[in-house]
C-alpha cells in the first residue's frame, strides 16, 4: 500500500478498534502515526484488504531516546529519523493478529 492517506485511514480504523488506543486524544494520533507514515517506518498487515495489525518505530538519537523516556509525547517529526536507536512506538493488533505481526517484524527488523 503506497497511498499515505489510505494507510492513515487503515491505521485510524485500527486505533479505533483497539481498547488501549480508542480513547487517546487525536493529538497523540498525530504525534505517533503521521511521522511514521512520512518516514516509512511502519508495518501494516491486511487480510482481504482490511487492516488487521500495525506497528511503527522510530530511529532515535541518544538525546531523543532520553527525551522520549521522560515524556512519550515529546517526539517531533525530525526525531523519528535522528539516530540508530530503534524504538517501537505503536503495536496494534486488536483482532488477534499479534503473532502474525510479531513474525513479520522479526523478518523486517531482525
Amino acid at each position: 500500500m503506497n497511498n499515505p492517506l489510505e494507510v492513515l485511514g487503515h491505521v485510524s480504523w485500527l486505533w479505533a478498534s483497539s481498547p488501549l488506543h480508542r480513547n487517546w486524544p487525536v493529538s497523540l494520533f498525530a504525534i505517533n502515526v503521521l511521522p511514521a507514515i512520512r518516514a516509512n517506518q511502519y508495518a501494516l498487515l491486511t487480510q482481504d484488504n482490511y487492516p488487521v495489525a500495525y506497528c511503527s518505530w522510530a530511529n532515535l538519537s541518544l538525546e531523543n531516546e532520553i527525551k522520549y523516556l521522560n515524556d512519550v509525547t515529546s517526539l517531533v517529526a525530525e526525531d523519528w529519523t535522528s539516530g540508530d536507536r530503534k524504538w517501537f512506538i505503536d503495536w496494534i493488533a486488536p483482532f488477534g493478529d499479534n503473532g502474525a505481526l510479531y513474525k513479520y517484524m522479526r523478518k523486517k527488523i531482525p
